[in-house]
């Protein structure tokens, strides 16, 4: 590993992690798309119960620019995958003085008033730095409740999911959970009302 100079991989770093960031700026842009045309499809939709001609047509071409974006956000993850995938091998193969670990932990104390604070937990549960990182807030809530369950507060899970690498602003990732929360609730009394 004689190439591996301290310039050197800095420079491998620097440019695998531009491309990688890259896709997840694009990714991201597609995800804001997907919400957009989905929130107008709620809408259209709530128009067509009001006045169904017409509006059939412009609920399948919604639907199909949906599909058409999530198709793209995939081939954008494998490109992710697919580019992000030396730089993972890369690290790998560090010698050990350069590993990310984590630093030392700091004593635990606990506080005056016996509550648990921010630095213990923050009323979610542990999870890896690296659980959400690369993911839309959507994918990363769903798997956060796959894996944990549904019962933490919405701020719990944003702050879970931020600690877990999820790269967005906390207010943005608060507004986006109630949102999808709101869109889990509407399609359940939709199922609902169905039956």
């Amino acid at each position: 590993m004689d190439f591996l100079t301290d310039d050197n991989f800095v420079t491998i770093v620097s440019v695998v992690g531009s491309a990688v960031g890259l896709f997840l700026a694009l990714r991201a842009d597609l995800g804001k798309r997907i919400d957009r045309v989905e929130a107008r499809i709620d809408r259209v939709e709530d128009r067509a119960r009001a006045d169904h001609q017409g509006l059939v047509g412009e609920i399948s071409e919604l639907k199909t620019a949906v599909s058409e974006l999530k198709t793209a956000v995939s081939v954008l993850d494998a490109k992710l995958d697919e580019r992000s995938a030396p730089q993972r091998l890369a690290v790998q193969e560090l010698p050990a003085d350069y590993s990310a670990d984590e630093p030392a932990a700091k004593k635990k104390t606990k506080p005056a008033n016996g509550r648990k604070s921010r630095q213990q937990g923050a009323g979610h549960p542990e999870v890896s730095r690296f659980a959400y990182r690369g993911k839309g807030v959507t994918a990363a809530y769903r798997s956060f409740v796959a894996q944990y369950g549904a019962g933490y507060t919405v701020p719990q899970i944003r702050n879970a999911l931020i600690a877990g690498g999820l790269e967005k602003d906390p207010a943005a990732v608060l507004t986006a959970i109630h949102g999808i929360l709101r869109r889990d609730r509407i399609a359940a009394e939709k199922k609902k009302a169905a039956k």
